[in-house]
């Protein structure tokens, strides 16, 4: 994977976190450029830590005032009411 591929990285991290690798999800998205999206909010849902999926979602909201800002969640096939951590 090249490491300024965003889109990779994206899709990446969601394969890891449906075969409930979210700890590798987390490290793909460990990028100045992910920090503050959907899918690291969703990575640290998966692995239960509920405070640090939390974060991102209010830095989304905070920029969703810009008009220049473009949402990555809108990118990625989920929405922020399935944050659920995995269990078992």
């Amino acid at each position: 994977m090249e490491p300024q591929n965003i889109t990779a990285r994206v899709f990446r991290a969601e394969a890891y976190v449906a075969t409930r690798k979210a700890g590798d999800a987390l490290a793909t998205l460990d990028i100045p450029t992910l920090r503050g999206s959907a899918v690291l909010a969703r990575a640290y849902a998966a692995t239960g830590r509920r405070r640090e999926a939390i974060e991102p979602l209010r830095a989304i909201a905070a920029r969703a005032t810009s008009p220049e800002y473009v949402p990555l969640a809108k990118h990625t096939p989920f929405s922020a009411t399935e944050i659920t951590p995995l269990s078992g």
